[in-house]
């Protein structure tokens, strides 16, 4: 049992890999990051808070604000329903901590470059049938750049401790 307990970071660390590799695999091809994948990160934390030893309070305050905040967003059409609700259960994870302020800053970084790097990419690029991120006119998935960025601190360790 002890073995399985001490493991237990490393589970995490990969289970949420995985999601976050899923969301950027899902957003760059179709636009869209599925709901399973945000409520698999959801029931990830309940688990979570017990043995990684999170705030389970601060986690559901900040993702709860976030979600408001990104409702907000929505409705002004300025972030996509997907990337909002993504954000507002990385929020759980995350808290409101330096922490959060460090996944925003990478956020930006990373939205910024993939940003730039997609508009370069379409412009040079004149083949027919390609990919839908590819195409002129369409819009930038930015839950691949908000998935890099919890990846950035969740490798970090800045979430939860882990050893290898």
């Amino acid at each position: 049992m002890e073995v399985w307990v001490s493991n237990m970071p490393l589970l995490f660390l990969a289970a949420l890999t995985l999601t976050m590799l899923a969301v950027i695999y899902y957003d760059m091809r179709e636009f869209i990051i599925p709901n399973t994948l945000c409520v698999a990160i959801a029931m990830l934390y309940l688990p979570g808070f017990y043995f990684l030893g999170l705030d389970p309070v601060n986690g559901a305050l900040t993702g709860g604000i976030v979600l408001l905040l990104g409702m907000g967003l929505f409705a002004l059409k300025v972030m996509g329903g997907g990337d909002i609700k993504l954000l507002a259960v990385l929020a759980l994870w995350t808290g409101w901590s330096e922490v959060t302020i460090t996944f925003l800053v990478y956020m930006a970084l990373f939205g910024g470059i993939f940003a730039i790097g997609v508009l370069i990419v379409r412009n040079l690029v004149r083949l027919p049938n390609l990919p839908k991120i590819l195409t002129k006119g369409q819009p930038i998935p930015y839950g691949v750049a908000i998935a890099f960025a919890f990846l950035a601190v969740l490798w970090q360790g800045k979430l939860f401790a882990f050893t290898f």
